[in-house]
């Protein structure tokens, strides 16, 4: 192998927790299980994911319609102020997320092993770099891999993206393997341009039938550094 790239977003950090702490602040009173909340906002964002990026609708807007739409789900109808309140909470919590265990001693293990690593992510270009800078991914991980979906004009699960990223540290699809927790968005994606993938399965999703397999899949028991220490170890 001779890179690793990784997703962002519930990736490298636990996306949850910023939300949860969010919830706290807002919805309190309302009874609503806060990961399937959760899971519902990311399937609302993902729908209109692609018309903030043609700039058919602006990001705010799809924060809040997000929040708005997943809320719906459960029952509850929230304002547009109600929506940009918790949309402020959100963002200021992810302004102190950190990365997860498994996650650092994966990337201290590939700098170890000298093993190029990048990050292939969608998403607004402020708010991504705000969260890469907050992580310290600088670290492990130069400027010249990191692919912003917003600064690369193609986005996740189109391969473009991920053909991008081969051509540019001049790596065939073999010798590439990718690390995220979206089925559709990481594992179709990466797969299509024919590299080895991991599913980060945190949230024990399902496996759609007769579709692309992930080469390994990270279930919420399983350990991250002992795969890839599996994998380097071939």
């Amino acid at each position: 192998m001779k890179a690793v790239f990784f997703d962002l977003d519930d990736t490298l950090y636990d996306q949850l927790q910023p939300f949860s702490q969010a919830y706290h602040d807002h919805f309190a009173l309302y009874d609503i299980p806060i990961p399937a909340l959760y899971q519902r906002s990311r399937v609302h964002s993902d729908t209109v994911f692609h018309d903030t990026e043609a700039g058919t609708i602006s990001v705010s807007d799809m924060h809040h319609y997000r929040i708005q739409q997943a809320m719906a789900d459960f029952g509850y109808q929230i304002t547009s102020t109600e929506a940009a309140a918790f949309q402020k909470s959100y963002f200021a919590y992810q302004q102190k997320i950190t990365l997860l265990d498994d996650v650092r001693a994966t990337l201290n293990l590939c700098y170890r092993s000298n093993i190029t690593m990048g990050i292939i992510t969608n998403g607004p270009s402020d708010h991504q770099r705000m969260k890469i800078k907050q992580l310290a991914l600088q670290q492990w991980i130069p400027e010249n891999r990191i692919f912003i979906s917003s600064e690369q004009g193609v986005a996740k699960p189109n391969k473009k993206l991920f053909l991008k990223a081969a051509w540019d540290i001049h790596a065939s699809p073999n010798e590439l393997l990718y690390v995220g927790d979206s089925y559709q968005n990481d594992i179709m994606g990466a797969k299509a341009a024919g590299w080895q993938v991991i599913w980060l399965n945190r949230r024990q999703n399902v496996l759609p039938e007769n579709q692309l397999l992930p080469d390994m899949i990270v279930e919420p028991q399983d350990s991250l550094l002992e795969k890839m220490m599996a994998i380097l170890s071939h």
